[in-house]
């Protein structure tokens, strides 16, 4: 009896040791801000990338720009983005749990747009306005 006691013990300690080894990570906390303005980014992507730049997992930043992420290994880096925003590779620094991340706006211009309109004229081989058309009906009946 009691060396079942400890074979009980011993499983369990071994199971305990699995769930944790399946948890292992840390979690990084941060906040998105504006390079400029420093007001937050809502809405941001914060993505975690392995070696290979593939996506592990992810999350988007909360109303105030701050974001809570668990990182599954602790060699991946963060890819922070947001449209009209330069997107930014961290990296992690252990010892640093709370990031501070600030965007940069790209700067890309476009040349001047110039919109001219002309007027649509009734030829008998061009464009036919949607009153000219025939109108059909169909009446479908189902007799039970």
């Amino acid at each position: 009896m009691h060396k079942l006691k400890y074979l009980i013990l011993l499983l369990l300690i071994g199971f305990a040791t699995v769930i944790t080894y399946g948890q292992a990570g840390l979690t990084i906390r941060g906040i998105v801000l504006d390079k400029e303005t420093k007001e937050p980014i809502v809405g941001a992507h914060v993505i975690e990338v392995n070696a290979d730049n593939r996506t592990v997992g992810g999350i988007t930043t909360q109303a105030n720009g701050e974001f809570f992420v668990r990182i599954k290994d602790l060699t991946n880096k963060l890819v922070v983005s947001f449209i009209g925003y330069e997107t930014k590779l961290v990296e992690l620094d252990l010892n640093n749990p709370v990031l501070t991340i600030e965007l940069e706006q790209e700067s890309e211009t476009i040349e001047d747009i110039v919109v001219t309109a002309q007027e649509r004229r009734r030829v008998s081989d061009g464009f036919v306005a949607v009153e000219d058309y025939e109108r059909t009906d169909a009446v479908v009946s189902i007799q039970m």
